[in-house]
C-alpha cells in the first residue's frame, strides 16, 4: 500500500510507501528522495480532469514486471493499493463472489415471503376464512380442471369417459334454466330433455380445490352424486361452467340434495341449516350412453 498526494509547497506529485520508500515526480520520471529512480515504461500514462488537475497515473516497474495504478482525488491524500492487476480469470471470480451475497439475500427473502404466504394461507384454510378465494386462485375451475376431474373418475371406475360436444351445448341450456329458479333442484330438467330430445343424467356441482381433492370430498360427503358419476353404463360427458345465484348454508359439510324438484331452502332448514343466497361457480355435468352429433 502507498499514500499518493499532491504537495502544494513543492508543486509536485509524491508517493510514500508504508515501508518508508518516498518518490517524487519531477515531470519526466519518479525519483527516490535517496537518489534511486523508480523505473517506469514508455507506456506511462497520466489522466487529468477538465480543469487540468492531476487525477491518475499508471506505470510499469520494469525490474519486477508488475503493473501499478495510482488514483488520487484532487489535492487530497489517500492510501492506494499497488498490488499487480488481477488476471481476467481472477476478475471474473471476484465479480462472481461480489454478486453471490446479493443472490443469496434475494433467495432468502423470496423463501421468507413464499413461506409466509404458504403459512398464512394454511392458517386461513384451517380456520375456514377466505378459503374459496385462495382455492380459486390456486385451482381455477376451467376446462382443464374438468378434464382432470373426469380422468380421476375414469381411473376409479375403470372405464374412460369420452367428451361429447353436444352434451356440453345441452349443459349450457340447462344452466340458463337452472339459475332462472335456482331454489328448486334440477329445475326444468324434464321439460328441457323433451324439448331438445336429449335424455341425460345430470349433476350440479359447486367445485372447489384441486380435481382429485374435490373428488375425494365428493365421494365422502355426496355418495349419491358419486354413485352416478362412477356408473359404468355412462360413456359420454359434457359440461358447462357458469357463475350464478345458488342456495348455500352454514352447515359444514352441507347436506346432499337427494334428487330433482326439491325446494332447497326448505330441505336445508329441515336439516338444521340456515340457507342463504350467494353467487357461486356452477359446474353442470350431463352424462349419457350416447353422443349425438
Amino acid at each position: 500500500m502507498a499514500r499518493a498526494y499532491f504537495n502544494r509547497d513543492s508543486g509536485k506529485f509524491e508517493i510514500r510507501f508504508r515501508d518508508g520508500r518516498h518518490y517524487i515526480w519531477d515531470g519526466t520520471k519518479w525519483v527516490n528522495v535517496n537518489g534511486k529512480d523508480f523505473w517506469y515504461s514508455h507506456s506511462f500514462l497520466r489522466w487529468y480532469n477538465r480543469k487540468g488537475r492531476f487525477i491518475e497515473e499508471s506505470w510499469r516497474n520494469r525490474g519486477i514486471n508488475k503493473s501499478f495504478t495510482v488514483k488520487t482525488p484532487q489535492n487530497k491524500t489517500e492510501w492506494i493499493n499497488t498490488s499487480p492487476p488481477k488476471s481476467i480469470f481472477k476478475k471474473i471470480v471476484s465479480a462472481i463472489l461480489k454478486v453471490i451475497p446479493h443472490i443469496v439475500r434475494f433467495f432468502i427473502r423470496t423463501i421468507i415471503i413464499v413461506g409466509f404466504i404458504v403459512v398464512f394461507g394454511a392458517v386461513l384454510i384451517h380456520l375456514g376464512g377466505y378459503t374459496p378465494y385462495i382455492e380459486e386462485l390456486i385451482y381455477p375451475i376451467n376446462s382443464k380442471w374438468v378434464h382432470l376431474f373426469f380422468a380421476n373418475i375414469s381411473s376409479y371406475r375403470g372405464k374412460e369417459y369420452i367428451y361429447c360436444p353436444s352434451l356440453s351445448q345441452f349443459a349450457q341450456i340447462r344452466f340458463n334454466t337452472i339459475i332462472s329458479n335456482y331454489e328448486i333442484s334440477h329445475y326444468g330438467m324434464d321439460e328441457d330433455c323433451k324439448k331438445y330430445g336429449i335424455y341425460t343424467v345430470e349433476e350440479i356441482l359447486f367445485p372447489l380445490g384441486s380435481p382429485s381433492g374435490y373428488l375425494s370430498q365428493l365421494m365422502k360427503n355426496d355418495p349419491l352424486h358419486w354413485q352416478i358419476l362412477k356408473d359404468n353404463s355412462y360413456t359420454y360427458f359434457g359440461y358447462y361452467i357458469g357463475k350464478g345465484p345458488s342456495v348455500a348454508s352454514d352447515c359444514n359439510p352441507p347436506p346432499e340434495i337427494p334428487g330433482p324438484n326439491i325446494n332447497i331452502p326448505e330441505y336445508l332448514k329441515s336439516k338444521g341449516c340456515n340457507p342463504t343466497t350467494i353467487t357461486n361457480d356452477y359446474l353442470i355435468i350431463e352424462l349419457s350412453k350416447v353422443c349425438s352429433t
